[in-house]
């Protein structure tokens, strides 16, 4: 399954992708998908339960993002693991357009 995101700017995605793109990384690691990042667009592609929970974490930071509060994102413990997100920069950006395509 694959799902696409549409982003409004470059500065959109950057805040949304994280500091080398690091919510990119910690998407793929955690829920176990394939993640392609171009043109403002955020492709999600995997089985169907993993593309949909990668899907609801990028639609809840790009909804934080877009209505001007904290954007948050992956954050390592003590030990080195990622673990909860931490805040980035946020933008005020009208909600996103989500496209479903299916392989």
């Amino acid at each position: 399954m694959e799902k696409i995101l549409k982003l409004n700017s470059n500065e959109e995605a950057i805040a949304l992708y994280g500091s080398l793109d690091e919510n990119l990384r910690y998407a793929e690691k955690q829920f176990h998908v394939r993640i392609s990042a171009r043109n403002y667009r955020l492709k999600i592609s995997g089985n169907k339960s993993d593309v949909e929970d990668a899907q609801r974490f990028f639609l809840g930071r790009l909804k934080d993002l877009r209505e001007g509060g904290p954007l948050v994102g992956p954050k390592k413990s003590d030990s080195g693991q990622e673990t909860e997100p931490v805040s980035n920069r946020a933008l005020n950006q009208p909600l996103i357009e989500s496209k479903n395509t299916a392989k």
